[in-house]
């Protein structure tokens, strides 16, 4: 065994009758949602050094919708852009993203329910 592979991780509130031997990675980091994994096992991790959301144009723009159905084709678009986003993570065989940027609450719910 190559001792410069092992770290000895300290969390507070535990004693040493809790100490374990991972053979494996630990990412301390919070899921995005609480119905996620806490442990995967041979993980394909997607490092994302963007968003995983709709950026926001750099200039001032301004839509008019003047009915309902209008305003849903609009919401609708917006779920399939970020739909899509989930989906070539998927695509790629992945199981564990990630993210440097912040992740859309709806990017949330898609990677959670696929």
């Amino acid at each position: 065994m190559d001792l410069d592979n092992i770290k000895v991780e300290k969390k507070a509130g535990g004693s040493t009758h809790d100490t374990k031997l991972i053979k494996g990675m630990i990412l301390d980091k919070e899921v995005v949602h609480t119905g996620m994994p806490k442990r995967i096992e041979k993980a394909k991790i997607a490092l994302i050094n963007s968003a995983l959301e709709i950026e926001k144009t750099e200039m001032s723009a301004e839509i008019r919708i003047n009915d309902p159905q209008q305003m849903q084709k609009f919401l609708d678009e917006e779920n399939q852009m970020l739909k899509s986003m989930v989906d070539k993570i998927k695509k790629a065989g992945t199981n564990l993203v990630v993210c440097q940027k912040g992740i859309d609450d709806m990017v949330q719910h898609y990677l959670y329910r696929s």
